[in-house]
């Protein structure tokens, strides 16, 4: 699932004119792990997820999270009690 993330780290890696292996090397990751981030099948975890923010100025660690699908996952169990 693709999330606001994801988005930033493709919007980034063109910005800055990179393929998905020269991101993934400059963050020292597979590319297939730089491309599961970018299709939102993973999120970076501790330190990467530090090193993405810390570079990429428009990404923070809350747009790793689908806060809409939290509230909506909430709601539904509200409603269900």
């Amino acid at each position: 699932m693709v999330n606001n993330a994801s988005a930033k780290l493709k919007a980034w890696r063109s910005v800055e004119g990179l393929t998905q292996a020269q991101a993934a090397k400059r963050f020292g990751v597979t590319r297939m792990t730089w491309f599961r981030w970018e299709n939102g099948e993973i999120q970076p975890r501790g330190h990467a997820m530090r090193s993405l923010c810390e570079i990429i100025n428009d990404l923070q660690p809350n747009d790793f999270f689908n806060l809409a699908a939290v509230r909506s996952i909430s709601q539904q169990e509200r409603q269900a009690a």
